[in-house]
């Protein structure tokens, strides 16, 4: 199954919403193919150190 979630900020901002959505999409990423689609502005780190 193809899961995608989707957020306005980027996950970079490191606040509440953007930790919630690397918390889920790294314990869903074990079972499923998961995407996270965010705005790109404010990038402030690379996201590739995420596991999913």
């Amino acid at each position: 199954m193809k899961i995608a979630l989707y957020g306005i900020s980027h996950l970079s901002d490191n606040r509440g919403y953007e930790k919630w959505i690397i918390k889920v999409a790294s314990y869903l990423s074990k079972k499923y193919d998961v995407r996270v689609i965010t705005n790109n502005a404010n990038k402030k780190y690379d996201l590739n150190q995420f596991k999913f």
